[in-house]
């Protein structure tokens, strides 16, 4: 059976020069998570995706995360290691 997740925010975040999130954040109703997908682009190149279940965290607060997002340091980390592994 396949969850519908509805959409409850989108936004475009400059983490970087050159570095954009295509941030996109759902709520799962089967099991009331929000989900956060973040679309990564370097200079209008997809470069890949990213995402994370945001367990406990209320519409209010999933929100501001990503308002928020570079402010966010374990998202940020998670960003850059994915990034430092596609230069391996």
């Amino acid at each position: 059976m396949k969850t519908e997740l509805n959409t409850e925010l989108n936004r475009i975040i400059q983490l970087e020069e050159g570095l954009v999130a295509l941030a996109s954040l759902y709520h799962n109703p089967m099991t009331g998570d929000r989900i956060l997908k973040l679309e990564l682009n370097y200079h209008t190149q997809i470069i890949g995706a990213k995402s994370f279940t945001l367990q406990g965290f209320s519409g209010e607060e999933a929100e501001n995360l990503v308002r928020n997002l570079p402010d966010n340091q374990y998202i940020m980390r998670e960003i850059d290691e994915f990034l430092a592994g596609d230069m391996d």
